[in-house]
């Protein structure tokens, strides 16, 4: 009797083992059974200490957000449009990607900037006034002359702006009353004049040369090494035009929101 006792627990042993073994085998089989939608990648959630990468930004990004940078360029969904641009800035590593959507209540919303040493550009005669980093010298702050050597062609008025102290060596140029001011660059942007005069950026109006809707660009002016910002041609209500072309060489840091954070503290009079 003392043997068979020992049969019958050795015999569920065997029997417990065999269910536990049986219910992972289950398990297993119904993991491997679920597929995602068709067209839709398997992202793994984001966790803490993870590398990001170039599509890091789907899992964190909410659809609800329309300008956000993956972590190396910034990029804009198309309304009512599963289509994303973004600009073609190479980066070696991905930060965490945030979304960067700055209209709130019609007015700009711009990143947190400390500008309590900046300088003021102002020129009344023009009727623009703006606040730019102590780093940046006024290269150029004159008409300018539609063909070299000849004085006598006056063209439109140019601002220029510029860092050289870094490598990407940002610089803004600003026209008032430009002559045929296109679009050239990798990223264009809409602004709207406010009623007191200053200068919002309409993030529905974004455009990336990378999509297709149809915007005229001449790519000869895209540079691989250089990143360029334009501005289409504003008619304030002073009745003078503007126009804002921004660059700066990529392989470094980005510097479109120091760029934002001129333009929105723009003031026309």
């Amino acid at each position: 009797m003392k043997h068979l006792g020992n049969h019958v627990s050795l015999f569920l042993i065997v029997i417990s083992i065999s269910l536990v073994a049986l219910i992972i085998g289950v398990g297993i089989g119904l993991q491997n059974d679920i597929t995602p939608p068709a067209g839709k990648p398997i992202i793994e959630p984001i966790k803490e200490g993870q590398v990001y990468n170039s599509v890091s930004w789907k899992e964190i990004i909410q659809d609800t957000c329309m300008n956000f940078n993956d972590g190396c360029n910034n990029c804009f969904r198309k309304e009512d449009s599963d289509i994303v641009g973004c600009t073609r800035m190479y980066c070696e590593t991905y930060s965490k990607p945030k979304c960067l959507d700055e209209i709130k209540d019609g007015e700009e919303q711009v990143e947190e900037i400390d500008t309590s040493d900046w300088q003021t550009y102002r020129n009344d005669e023009l009727g623009i006034s703006f606040i730019y980093p102590p780093e940046f010298t006024i290269i150029k702050d004159k008409y300018r002359q539609l063909y070299e050597g000849n004085p006598n062609t006056v063209g439109w008025y140019e601002i220029i702006i510029k860092n050289d102290t870094i490598p990407e060596s940002p610089r803004l140029k600003v026209g008032v009353n430009p002559d045929g001011y296109g679009t050239f660059g990798d990223k264009i942007l809409t602004v709207v004049e406010t009623e007191d005069g200053k200068i919002a950026v309409d993030s529905t109006k974004i455009t990336s040369v990378s999509s297709d809707d149809g915007e005229q660009v001449f790519n000869s002016f895209i540079q691989d090494d250089i990143m360029a910002l334009w501005v289409r041609t504003l008619r304030a209500n002073n009745g003078n035009s503007y126009g804002w072309h921004f660059t700066y060489n990529k392989g470094g840091n980005d510097y479109e929101t120091i760029f934002i954070k001129i333009l929105s503290s723009t003031h026309l009079y």
